[in-house]
Order: C-alpha cells, then sequence, then structure tokens
C-alpha cells in the first residue's frame, strides 16, 4: 500500500498551502503540482483548494481528502516497517533537520556510524535556526529535529542526546584572552558578536544573562550572524568578542585560534535534544537511528 505521485504532492501542498513552497521542497516545477491538483480534482469531481489573496485555502472536500491521506501515509509508513524488519535490511531516505551546533559539528559523524550498519539509507540534512527547524517539523518536511537549548514549541516529543555549553571567545590578541573570567558588568562595554535572532544560542544567552541581570538592550551588539563559521572569523579579526557553542570551536581553541573567557555567574550549559511530532509514526529508519544515538549517549541503557 503506497500513496501515489498525486497523493503525495497533494499532502505536501495541504501542508503549506502554497503551490511554489510545495514545488521547491518536492523539487519538481510549479506547473508539476498544480497538474497533480486538477487530477485529482477531476477524479474527484470537487474543488480541492480556493485561491485567497494570501495563497490556499482548502476546502470541505480537501480537508477531507487531507485527513483520509494522512491516515493512509501513516499506513504506508508501517507497512514499508513491516516488510523491512521481515528483509532485515533498512532502506529508505531519512530527512533530518538540525540546529548548526548539532547538525554541522556532531550529527555527520553519527550519521557515518550508523551508514556503516545500514547502507543502504540515504540522507537529506537542512540547517537553520531552532525556529526553523521546529517549523519544517510542524509542514512534514522532516521526520527528525535536533533543537538545541530553549525548546521552541510544546507539540514535541523530545528526549536529550547531547550536552552543550555557550562560551565566550576572543582573539588571541585581546586583551581578554589572559584572563580565566570576567565579570557580567564588564560586558557592556564590550563588542558582540552574537547568532541571529530566533535562532537557539541567542535565546539561551538571553537567559542565562537576565539571571546575572544583564538584558539585551544593554549589550553592544555589533553584529548578528547566521554562521558559526562567519562568527569564529570575525572573532579572529578581533571584531569582537562572541558567544558560541563549544563544539563549534573545540579545534579552534586547541589550535590557539581562539581564547575562552568565563563569564562569572552566567549559567550557560544547554541541552540538546531529538525531537519528533506525537502524531507521526517514524519510519524504521528514523527509529533505528535514534535507538543508535541514545546508546551512544549512555551505553548503560540503549532503550
Amino acid at each position: 500500500m503506497m500513496l501515489d505521485y498525486k497523493a503525495g504532492v497533494f499532502i505536501h501542498v495541504a501542508r503549506c498551502l502554497n503551490i511554489s513552497q510545495a514545488a521547491r521542497d518536492l523539487y519538481i516545477s510549479q506547473p508539476a503540482v498544480t497538474a497533480a491538483i486538477q487530477k485529482l480534482e477531476e477524479h474527484y469531481g470537487v474543488k480541492l483548494f480556493l485561491r485567497k489573496s494570501w495563497g490556499l485555502e482548502l476546502t470541505p472536500a480537501g480537508v477531507l481528502l487531507y485527513s483520509h491521506l494522512k491516515e493512509l501515509a501513516k499506513a504506508s509508513t508501517g507497512l514499508e516497517n513491516e516488510m523491512m524488519r521481515l528483509r532485515g535490511t533498512l532502506h529508505g531516505r531519512l530527512s533530518i533537520g538540525a540546529a548548526p551546533t548539532f547538525g554541522i559539528y556532531a550529527l555527520p559523524g553519527l550519521l557515518g556510524l550508523f551508514s556503516r550498519s545500514h547502507p543502504e539509507i540515504s540522507y537529506s540534512l537542512t540547517i537553520g535556526n531552532n525556529d526553523r527547524v521546529y517549523a519544517d517539523l510542524l509542514e512534514g518536511k522532516i521526520e527528525l529535529a535536533f533543537l538545541v537549548g530553549t525548546l521552541p514549541g510544546k507539540r514535541l516529543v523530545s528526549r536529550k542526546v547531547m550536552d552543550d555549553e555557550l562560551i565566550l571567545v576572543v582573539s588571541p590578541h585581546h586583551p581578554w584572552s589572559a584572563r580565566d573570567a570576567v565579570k557580567g558588568s564588564e560586558l557592556p562595554a564590550q563588542p558582540l558578536i552574537l547568532r541571529e535572532k530566533g535562532s537557539g544560542s541567542r535565546k539561551d544567552m538571553e537567559e542565562a544573562f537576565a539571571e546575572i541581570g544583564l538584558l539585551p538592550e544593554e549589550l553592544a551588539v555589533i553584529a548578528d550572524f547566521n554562521s558559526f563559521e562567519a562568527i569564529k572569523q570575525a572573532v579572529t579579526a578581533n571584531l569582537g568578542a562572541a558567544l558560541i557553542s563549544r563544539l563549534a570551536v573545540k579545534e579552534d581553541l586547541a589550535r590557539g585560534r581562539l581564547s575562552s573567557v568565563r563569564i562569572e555567574g552566567a549559567g550557560l550549559s544547554r541541552d540538546i535534544y531529538a525531537a519528533t511530532l506525537p502524531e507521526t509514526r517514524l519510519t524504521e529508519a528514523a527509529s533505528s537511528f535514534l535507538q543508535i544515538l541514545y546508546r551512544e549517549k549512555d551505553p548503560a541503557h540503549p532503550g
């Protein structure tokens, strides 16, 4: 029992309510998306979408079809899982979204470990901040999300997979590089380079600073970047100091390209979570990957 091409296109359009977005996500043309929807409308003899000024809206018939096709998609996933168990091999495509901290500096190695046991699995990885990854999960673009720090929504089934910490880094030529720690009261006078608003790092930093009496508007933020590599290059050039994940600068600290400085009284540790939606039935590939991930985190408790 497999959903056909038209049904798959319809489900995607029903999720995002945007033809052009669906075409980009599915790597097909907009006319191909429109044609698939038209064929379904001709088959059932009803309109499935209404065009509005803000985009598309499901008709009552569209809502009904979407509801049934979602259930069929779950059943199809379940059948595929059972068949793979009988065959004793996993195949298919695992779609993942991850915050940069985990997605760039930890996940590739874990996928390599998983691939050695399951070479027939292929992967799709999208890197984005917490809000973007959460939105992709809600829209069904990804099956697994890896989020850092404060979780962006309540509609999640989540489990901790790794520890992380935000640290203050400066250039080796910066006056603070020779110090073990700085006081929170010294930070407002220091030019800072931060991750963009909406990122897990930015939210976690603001929460930690609030605990020591520092408000965002008091900080001298001279730049916010959506790239850890750009932040590191800017700090190396002595543009300013930066709050950044320890995972992202592990090699830079070891090679002496950057120096870390502790902020007195600031609790900057945070957790990395694997997250799914409660109503989603995971593919066997996704379930197996999570099992390996949990074993790597806690070998004594593989469940």
